[in-house]
């Protein structure tokens, strides 16, 4: 779009093509949040827990905790269609927890956790895969439900 607007200002271009061009580019950036990403992105940082001074650091100043939140951020930003999260509540405090949960229950893709958080499960998931000596179970419901399925069987 810059290159475009450089090109835009020399009178002996094709303005129109260029204008058409321009168009679909500006069309393509609106369509990828590119007006919003900036703010959004730190949005997502500031809820897991950096503090607005720690998000213009370089990576090598933060912490190790920081540096987690950092890389849990950068996850979250990308959007896969399937998303795997190892303990991803580990380094986070009650308030980056609640923004995760809240991310993720309106997160459009598959989620896939590992957790020893048993709240956080509770409050994320809605279908809980047991693996248990080479043999997968699989229920219809958060972690609470899986314990009560369990001990009925």
């Amino acid at each position: 779009m810059r290159d475009i607007e450089r090109e835009l200002s020399d009178p002996n271009s094709d303005h129109e093509r260029l204008l058409k061009e321009y168009g679909r580019l500006q069309a393509e950036f609106e369509n990828k949040n590119g007006y919003s990403c900036e703010s959004y992105a730190k949005g997502v940082l500031i809820g897991l827990g950096l503090l607005e001074e720690e998000i213009n650091k370089k990576i090598c100043y933060l912490s190790g905790g920081q540096k987690t939140r950092v890389a849990l951020a950068k996850l979250l930003l990308k959007s896969p269609d399937v998303l795997l999260l190892d303990e991803p509540t580990n380094h986070l405090d009650l308030g980056g927890i609640a923004f995760l949960e809240n991310f993720l229950k309106e997160y459009k893709g598959t989620v896939l956790i590992i957790s020893h958080d048993r709240y956080f499960l509770d409050v994320i998931t809605n279908k809980t895969v047991e693996v248990l000596n080479g043999k997968v179970e699989e229920y219809g419901g958060n972690y609470s439900y899986f314990i009560r399925e369990r001990k009925i069987e």
